[in-house]
């Protein structure tokens, strides 16, 4: 549950860094913060707020690794015209 209410609220910021930064910047930093949240939760124990706290780290590091997975599937910008133009589009008359 934890994933999905810090996945909502951070997929646009996520995005921006993304656009801003650049993809291995953002996906560097959210593979580098998984990577922590993960050993420390494995380290945890019986902590509880521990825990969640490494647990809240890597649903923050979610985004930016799903964000960064979308924008290397996208077509580059010059690239856009020609392969929307190559689609059928069923709904021109």
């Amino acid at each position: 549950m934890i994933f999905m209410v810090v996945y909502v609220p951070l997929a646009i910021p996520a995005s921006y860094l993304i656009d801003r930064r650049g993809l291995k910047v953002a996906s560097g930093s959210g593979a580098l913060l998984a990577g922590v949240a993960g050993v420390l939760r494995g380290l945890a124990g019986d902590h509880f707020t521990m825990v969640v706290a490494a647990t809240v780290g890597a649903a923050i590091a979610q985004p930016l690794l799903l964000a960064g997975l979308v924008a290397l599937r996208l077509p580059e910008p010059a690239d856009r015209p020609l392969r929307q133009s190559a689609v059928p589009q069923r709904d021109a008359v």
